[in-house]
């Protein structure tokens, strides 16, 4: 992510740049990874005939994985790495939190409580799953009111970041004449 990042931002590639000089490394790492320890499997039990069967779901499927990559990219590229991993884990505690509302995926935590359901082999998602999951929202909620205090702290038409900003305030004013001089008291 950082290395991405670095290209995107600090050597000022295109999106579409960064996927096309770190796609071939990232191809290169998955068919490793398929030859050595998935493909054994798929010709034993002749899986590469479902591939046959359903071109077009898999053609889908991978301009999917294209256009969530470059998503990503863009992600990166306008934002930062940081806050694509933090968009990822709400995502997650988003995703777990649907399936427990709306899928009754709450296991023996509400089953327990409401009787009345019917929780035919539920996926079971502990307290302590519950607590982190909780954790994870309240550090992006805090992230995001970081981050909008640094979008707030910045004056218009200035583009640095509001850190830089401070920093270089007292050089600013510095360099500015004054009627004091140093050795005399004010």
């Amino acid at each position: 992510m950082v290395m991405t990042q670095h290209i995107l931002v600090g050597l000022k590639f295109h999106p579409i740049e960064g996927l096309m000089y770190l796609a071939p490394a990232c191809c290169a790492w998955t068919f490793a990874g398929v030859f050595f320890v998935e493909l054994p499997t798929i010709l034993r039990n002749g899986d590469l005939a479902i591939i046959m069967e359903h071109p077009f779901m898999f053609a889908v499927s991978m301009m999917t994985g294209f256009a969530v990559n470059g998503l990503a990219y863009y992600t990166i590229k306008l934002a930062s790495s940081l806050t694509l991993k933090v968009l990822a884990t709400v995502k997650n505690a988003l995703l777990v939190g649907i399936g427990m509302l709306f899928l009754h995926e709450a296991g023996h935590i509400f089953c327990r409580r409401y009787s009345e359901w019917e929780c035919p082999d539920p996926e079971v998602v502990t307290k302590v799953q519950l607590v982190g999951y909780a954790i994870s929202l309240v550090g992006f909620a805090w992230y995001q009111r970081i981050k909008l205090s640094q979008i707030a702290t910045e004056r218009p038409g200035n583009t640095k970041p509001a850190h830089e900003v401070q920093d270089s305030a007292p050089e600013q004013q510095s360099l500015l004449p004054t009627n004091k001089s140093p050795r005399m008291p004010a």
